[in-house]
């Protein structure tokens, strides 16, 4: 790190084009803005194997052209974090952002820093991390390989390199065994006001739930929490989380363990449930999505909305919530749906939330959840009690 910004060196090899397109993200699966992390990189170069310059040619904000390919066996470039410097003063949801304090933390949400050449997003990749012999790199990819200060990675395709945050820091981890899946929590707390040990305890009961609900098994081997607290304001006014298919990332206040618990609960809770949406369900736009130009797919009330009622059904069923507690989540939920006046139906709100409709995305949490508790109740309405969403 140096100057607040990392170096990435992409080795490149077997191009048969005259020409290759190099892009970074504009926007990833679980988030619904536009964010264009590509006005993050700087100082892009190309080089063939004698190291001689090849031309490149900046198309737009989030991608580069590069010609005499054939020869193109290096690309190097500068990446500045997203927390502390903002080109255009608008400051992305730090959980989709990365972090670069050096001799402290990285947080490195791996669609910040890695881009992909054009047709080439299921070439497999190959990543290789510098870092601090005192650091350990936490993520959900099991393919990898430890070293005092280089770590290699192993990805088969960009989607998954880019699904698969990662946190760099003193190590203050735990790790759960539950249903058959190994469930990583790493944590970093400037002040050490706690521990990852503590936010073990407090999820543990939920993942049994969760485990319960999923019918005794989880759907994967491993997960990782990854939670970053702060004393400091927010940048982009927000705090919370970012679902990943087999992790989550954390952005959240360091206060007192107590003051937390619930919230900590409550969002992993959520962040998980993603496993099953989109994870598992998802419409053929998340399943092949397009990073340049993304379509946005009518089922952003199943993702969030489901996942979000799901979250809380869990903890009722499986006795971590009162029935009074539960009967103020929903009935906070009906309020707050109220604050929004568009009554359009969802399935529209979806597709267009990233600009028509953005300004009614909040509500998904809201009447999203409430889709989901209506659904449920006309489905075991019709199967006599027998059936609902979780069986669904």
């Amino acid at each position: 790190c140096k100057n607040d910004q990392l170096t990435v060196e992409l080795q490149v090899s077997g191009v048969t084009a005259d020409e290759v397109i190099y892009r970074i993200p504009k926007i990833v699966p679980g988030t619904y803005e536009i964010y264009n992390f590509g006005k993050y990189i700087s100082e892009v170069m190309a080089f063939d194997s004698n190291d001689v310059e090849l031309n490149v040619e900046q198309l737009d904000k989030n991608s580069w052209k590069i010609t005499q390919a054939k020869k193109l066996n290096k690309l190097t470039y500068k990446v500045d974090d997203t927390w502390d410097w903002p080109p255009d003063k608008e400051f992305v949801f730090e959980p989709a952002g990365s972090n670069f304090e050096e001799g402290k933390n990285f947080v490195l949400n791996t669609h910040c820093l890695f881009g992909y050449f054009d047709g080439m997003t299921r070439k497999p990749y190959e990543i290789q991390i510098k870092h601090p012999t005192e650091f350990y790199g936490a993520c959900s990819l099991t393919d990898v390989t430890y070293n005092t200060d280089v770590d290699t990675y192993r990805i088969p395709n960009y989607m998954q390199l880019q699904d698969a945050p990662m946190m760099y820091c003193k190590p203050d981890t735990t790790v759960l065994e539950i249903g058959g899946a190994q469930i990583l929590i790493s944590l970093y707390s400037p002040g050490e006001v706690m521990k990852s040990k503590f936010v073990g305890e407090q999820i543990r009961e939920i993942l049994v739930a969760q485990q319960a609900y999923l019918g005794g098994t989880l759907p994967i081997k491993k997960y990782a929490y990854l939670i970053y607290l702060t004393a400091k304001k927010s940048g982009s006014g927000a705090m919370g989380a970012l679902e990943h298919s087999y992790s989550s990332l954390y952005f959240l206040p360091e206060m007192q363990p107590n003051y937390l618990t619930q919230t900590i609960k409550d969002i992993s809770a959520h962040e998980f449930f993603h496993i099953v949406t989109p994870l598992s369900i998802h419409a053929e736009q998340i399943g092949d999505f397009d990073y340049a130009n993304p379509k946005m797919s009518e089922h952003l009330w199943l993702y969030e909305g489901l996942t979000e009622y799901a979250a809380s059904l869990v903890q009722i069923k499986y006795g971590s919530m009162s029935i009074k507690e539960y009967l103020q989540v929903i009935n906070s939920k009906i309020q707050r749906a109220k604050s929004y006046t568009d009554s359009l139906p969802f399935t529209e709100m979806s597709r267009g939330c990233l600009d028509v409709y953005k300004d009614q995305y909040g509500n998904v949490y809201q009447k999203g959840a409430l889709i989901g508790l209506c659904l449920d109740l006309q489905l075991r309405a019709l199967s006599k009690g027998n059936y609902g969403v979780q069986e669904l």
